[in-house]
């Protein structure tokens, strides 16, 4: 997994207060719920809109209990964390600017779906990372 960009897109040391260096302590914060700072931290970065996030990861009134309660669920740092993940691999591939802009857009491969849009469920990202690592190996256009 790409730990340290994931890490880095949750705001890295300035949020955790630490440096996380491994899959199994990062699935730690994930089951204690990550800071609600975390996803501020994406939106401010643009890394998803407020639409994207009420899309993949909570509720507006989901999130405004969060931001209250100052920590994300389980469930809903789970997401956050897939979606990050599955950016980071496809970023390794495409670069930057060209990750962002092929999960954004339909694609025929996924019956014209946009790539984002399957990131909700585990399946969806794991069609999503399959399709991106027949890319990777030229198998696909």
């Amino acid at each position: 997994m790409q730990t340290q960009a994931v890490i880095k897109d949750l705001g890295g040391k300035g949020v955790f207060h630490k440096n996380i260096s491994s899959d199994v302590e990062l699935v730690k914060i994930i089951h204690e719920g990550l800071p609600f700072r975390s996803l501020e931290h994406v939106l401010k970065e643009q890394i998803l809109s407020k639409e994207e996030v009420f899309h993949l990861i909570t509720t507006q009134r989901s999130l405004d209990r969060r931001k209250v309660s100052n920590k994300l669920s389980e469930e809903e740092s789970d997401r956050l964390v897939r979606f990050l993940r599955v950016r980071a691999f496809v970023q390794q591939i495409l670069g930057n600017e060209d990750a962002d802009r092929w999960l954004r857009i339909p694609n025929p491969l996924l019956e014209d779906k946009k790539p984002i849009d399957l990131l909700d469920s585990d399946v969806g990202a794991h069609l999503v990372e399959s399709l991106m690592g027949r890319v990777a190996y030229g198998i696909v256009h």
